[in-house]
Parts: structure tokens; sequence; C-alpha cells
């Protein structure tokens, strides 16, 4: 005979695995959200298995065939140096969603750290925290990963701590905004009672019943580190060449843009598609998990 405890356990699993599915399956009703899944997944296949896909390599150079254009052998043509635009645009995918997740992964892991902790505690905690969270967001996100990147250097790893440490204080603010609409709860109140421990208490009744609106950050924030990252390379202080990453591919072909506009299109296209697929899913993210929208 089973006790109450060993009964309580599965029904709570099952509780949460509903939710889940739940949530998944009012992801893939939204279109928008259904489609950004598909592109996005289609943009990582691509990135993942770019050797298999591509018959050359982002860095083989012909330069008979420089500024070729597109064609059934080449479908993106080539650049100045002859190399297939199509083969850097896979392999460029490589580096910007690495950057992208690795940057979001570390805001994510230093944010829901200090938000927990400042959402939790309160008083002088919080405000001292907060206020070195103010500094970080009072520097624009921009100057502030050109600044850390000219300190750590221009490798992909060194450009996703610079885009990540910039990102940490919107995590941080917007789960401790979370954690302050469910500290008086009711359901912890009894949980102290319980006497359950500060890091349980964090981790096994507050953090899951706030975490939603940080889901929705991460993919949003997610499309907006790729773009950044662009950015920084295009202007020379992100990855280096011969790296294709999308927007250094932008950089070299601007001298071109009139002539030769397809070294711009298509590099500019990934980007875009990109980050269209990730607002998709985190709009249809924030429509399946707003309690207000909830039946």
């Amino acid at each position: 005979m089973s006790t109450p405890k060993q009964a309580k356990a599965p029904t709570q699993r099952l509780k949460k695995e509903s939710q889940s599915l739940t949530t998944f399956k009012k992801v893939l009703q939204n279109k928008g959200a259904l489609l950004g899944m598909i592109i996005i997944c289609i943009i990582i296949f691509c990135a993942i298995f770019a050797p298999w896909l591509s018959s050359y390599g982002y860095a083989d150079i012909d330069v008979k065939n420089m500024f070729a254009k597109p064609s059934w052998e080449h479908p993106f043509g080539r650049d100045e140096l002859g190399r297939d635009i199509l083969s850097r645009v896979m392999y460029g995918g490589r580096f910007s969603l690495q950057i992208g997740f690795y940057a979001t992964a570390i805001a994510l892991v230093f944010g829901i750290t200090l938000g927990s902790i400042v959402g939790y505690c309160g008083g002088n905690v919080d405000t001292v925290i907060m206020r070195i969270m103010d500094v970080i967001q009072a520097v624009p996100g921009m100057l502030l990963s050109i600044s850390i990147s000219a300190v750590l250097g221009t490798g992909m790893i060194e450009m996703a701590i610079a885009l990540g440490v910039g990102n940490i204080a919107p995590f941080s603010r917007i789960l401790r905004g979370s954690i302050l609409t469910v500290r008086k709860s009711e359901y912890l109140d009894a949980a102290r009672a319980d006497n359950t421990g500060a890091l349980r208490m964090i981790t096994k009744h507050i953090l899951p019943n706030s975490i939603s609106p940080i889901i929705v950050q991460a993919t949003l924030g997610c499309a907006n580190v790729i773009l950044i990252a662009s950015s920084l390379s295009f202007i020379g202080v992100g990855i280096q060449p011969p790296n294709p990453e999308w927007g250094a591919m932008l950089s070299a072909g601007r001298a071109y843009i009139r002539d030769y506009p397809h070294m711009l299109i298509f590099p500019g296209m990934a980007i875009a598609l990109t980050v269209l697929s990730l607002n998709l899913i985190g709009d249809g993210l924030r429509d399946a998990l707003d309690p207000k929208l909830k039946k």
C-alpha cells in the first residue's frame, strides 16, 4: 500500500508533464510560432550538416570565377575571392547560432541566479545588486559589447561572453519582478511553516512558478544577440575573416553592393530569417504562457 507522499509524487509529475504538453500544443496552434519553428529547424539543420550538404568548402578559392552570379551550380553565387556563398552562409550559421545560444545561456545562468537571490532576499541585497544592474544597463549594449570584446578578443567564446554580460541585467530584472509577485503566495507560507530551506524554496517553489517570462525573454534575447553579433562582425570587432560569419560576409560585400548585390542579399536573408523565426517563437511562447489568455 502506497503512502500519501508516494502517491503524491507521480501526481505532481503528471501535472507538470501535462502543463508542459499543454503549452507545447498551444505553441503549435500558433501559426506564426509554428512557422518560426520550421524556419529555425531548417537553419540549424543546414548549419550542423553543412559539410554534407555543400559540395564546396567555405574557404575554397576560385579566382577564375570571382563575383560569379547565382547559377544552378552555385545557387547563391560566388564572392570576391571566388568562394561559394551558399557554403559560407551554411557554415556561417554555426558561428552566429552558437554565439546566440552561448550568450543567452550565460545571461540565463547569471540572470536567474541574481534574480532569484534579490527576489527572495530583498532588503539591502536587493538594493546593492539592482544598483549594479542599473549601472550595466546605463551603458548602451553595443558599446558594452565592443568594450568587452576589445579586452577579451574576437573569438566566438569571447564574443558570447561579451554579449552575455550585457543581457544579465534584463534577465535578472524580469525574474526579480516575477518572483516579487509570487513571494507572498499562500503555498510559500505553507512551505515556510514546514521549515523549508531557502535553496529548496527557490528551486522547488518560487522558480517553477515565475520562470515563464524568462523563457520568453530567452527566445527574444537570443534573436537580439545574433543581430548584435552580426553588427559587431560587420564593423570589424566580431568574428574575423576568413571565418564565414554572416555579419562579416555583409561587411566584405558592401563595397560591391551595386554591381554584385547577391554578396549581401543572401547573408542578409539568413540573419533576417533567423531573427524573425526566433521572434515568432518568442511571441508564441508569450501567448501560450500568458495566464490572462488561459481558458
